[in-house]
């Protein structure tokens, strides 16, 4: 079994590849699907739940800094509180902002 710690499953709808590897249930293979906003977020838990092989790295990417603020840090709290297919790769950065 391989694991790609780090894709974007949720990012390529349009993608024949994505496709293809929803199509192969996996074929040995684990994905930790990364996320870099509420609604990428969304849509990766949403391919955690439909697909055994596909586990969910929420996370916000600092180019999307501007929209961050504490009813995010919310959304994201229940988000963890309600989903068991998340995952946190090794390598993770968790980005303090100091003013």
């Amino acid at each position: 079994m391989l694991i790609d710690a780090h894709c974007h499953l949720n990012a390529i709808s349009d993608c024949p590849l994505r496709q293809q590897i929803l199509n192969t249930q996996g074929n040995g293979y684990i994905f930790i699907d990364v996320s870099i906003d509420s609604d990428s977020s969304l849509q990766s838990l949403s391919l955690s739940q439909n697909y055994y092989f596909i586990y969910s790295s929420l996370g916000f990417h600092p180019f999307t800094d501007e929209v961050f603020s504490s009813g995010t840090i919310e959304k994201y709290r229940d988000l963890f509180k309600n989903n068991n297919k998340i995952a946190v790769p090794p390598g993770t950065v968790i980005k303090c902002k100091y003013y």
